[in-house]
């Protein structure tokens, strides 16, 4: 399973990457145990039940084993918790967009956190302005089928999206997406690669280096609301008092 090294690998980060991180190896630690719990929880009642006398006449052990799983077996489970655990790892990755936008934006206005998220529509206007892909077409297929997770519990129901993904060739309807560990540990890589050349990118506008008017115009559409507390007028990083701030001024 993937664990973040961020601690070791990037001296220099702003804090919404240091959130993202700790929340990042929570979710990669917890996908580890929920794996090995689960196959060591499923063995002992396997192995429970096989033990006890047979007198011909009772349950098998599969039925024994059945009920006692309430008829959701290791592959079902398994499933479950790669699927919780991908959607999660997307919602990480937005999370942290929004929060490097709130960091970016206070370092040049009085800012609120916005009721409302942004959306992709927005963030990509940003990603345009500042020159930074958001999502680029390897997060955008994980996006995808984050969403195909969510909405639709991985179903299958077009015949393009049965040659896009893989189906399931064992004991599980072969309308659904396969989602393997592997799969999903690479889902979750992707992500942090992304986050990480995110960061490298936009640090140095999180720690007031400036911004171009496009950039500042860009961040006001999406970022935390900065209208209702300053009247549009940035802050200064340096002194915290009025006055805006762009690059080369």
């Amino acid at each position: 399973m993937p664990r973040t090294t961020w601690s070791t690998e990037k001296e220099f980060h702003t804090t919404a990457y240091g959130d993202w991180a700790m929340a990042e190896e929570e979710l990669c630690t917890f996908f580890k145990h929920g794996l090995d719990f689960a196959a060591a929880a499923y063995a002992e009642i396997w192995r429970h039940h096989d033990s006890q006398p047979a007198d011909g006449e009772g349950p098998e052990t599969v039925d024994l084993f059945y009920r006692a799983t309430g008829g959701m077996d290791d592959l079902r489970f398994n499933w479950l918790l790669r699927n919780l655990v991908l959607r999660d790892a997307v919602t990480l990755y937005e999370v942290y967009l929004e929060q490097l936008l709130h960091e970016m934006a206070s370092s040049y206005w009085r800012t609120e956190r916005k009721a409302k998220s942004p959306s992709w529509l927005e963030l990509e206007a940003l990603a345009e302005a500042f020159d930074v892909p958001l999502r680029p077409p390897r997060i955008d297929a994980v996006v995808r089928l984050r969403d195909l997770l969510t909405h639709r519990r991985g179903e299958l129901v077009t015949a393009e999206l049965f040659d896009k993904y893989d189906r399931h060739s064992y004991d599980f309807p072969d309308h659904w997406v396969n989602l393997t560990s592997a799969t999903v540990a690479r889902h979750i890589r992707a992500l942090s690669k992304s986050v990480a050349r995110i960061d490298d990118a936009m640090r140095p506008r999180a720690r007031g280096g400036g911004l171009t008017k496009e950039e500042a115009e860009a961040l006001l559409m999406v970022a935390p609301d900065v209208r209702k507390t300053t009247g549009l007028k940035p802050l200064d990083p340096r002194t915290r008092k009025g006055g805006p701030r762009t690059a080369g001024t």
